[in-house]
């Protein structure tokens, strides 16, 4: 245990020292600074909660705080999978946007991780389900796909659109076309609807398994 702690110890000073000599050479021209490190995958956190704030946390703590102490760039942070029980810990370590907000993992429904999370950050990502919905559905079904997502994530601001990961060669041009329609027709403020339409839908995507099963409910008409 002792062996685990001088390794992370010695991890973060030298990312931390990086990290300062580069702010100090460039930081005035970056708006967003971007730490990609996966703690996530399909079912939930790669770590337990305690092993992840004895070892992890205090090194996601002093990057951010060197960002944030050396620039006025916001701190963005990827992850992929399900990681909402880290969540309050790197957003009290200083994260302003999330990504890649995988809405197919266990738990991560959008209407809920708004709800729980959206006054403290801005969600980078989660627009379009490039698993299923991108490269094997129409472009009508991406269209609503993109609605869908813009209507829980949008409201109230805190929202960047992107697709969920990169997007592959796999999917027809004719669909990246219909995600980007999608946005411009419906990602314009005001956004449409009211917010009691907005909780209707949220309800019945989280009861059609909406966001494990995009697809499948599509097809029903959920």
């Amino acid at each position: 245990m002792q062996l685990a702690h001088h390794f992370f110890d010695r991890l973060r000073h030298e990312l931390v020292t990086g990290i300062k000599r580069y702010l100090d050479a460039v930081g005035e021209y970056i708006d967003v600074f971007m730490f990609a490190d996966d703690i996530g995958h399909q079912r939930g956190p790669m770590m337990k909660l305690d092993i992840y704030r004895e070892f992890v946390l205090p090194g996601h703590k002093a990057m951010f705080a060197a960002v944030r102490e050396n620039s006025d760039a916001a701190v963005f942070y990827h992850t992929d999978g399900s990681i909402i029980p880290l969540l309050p810990g790197l957003i009290d370590a200083g994260m302003n946007c999330f990504n890649t907000v995988q809405t197919g993992a266990r738990n991560m429904d959008a209407a809920e991780l708004k709800r729980r999370f959206g006054k403290d950050i801005t969600f980078w990502g989660g627009g379009v389900d490039t698993h299923r919905i991108l490269p094997f559905g129409t472009p009508e079904q991406v269209r609503e796909d993109v609605r869908r997502r813009i209507q829980m994530f949008g409201p109230g601001g805190g929202y960047v659109f992107a697709s969920i990961h990169n997007i592959l060669g796999d999917v027809p041009p004719e669909n990246i076309l219909a995600a980007v329609d999608a946005v411009v027709k419906f990602g314009q403020y005001p956004l449409a609807g009211s917010e009691a339409e907005r909780d209707g839908l949220a309800e019945r995507l989280t009861a059609a398994n909406y966001w494990i099963k995009p697809m499948e409910a599509l097809k029903r008409g959920d």
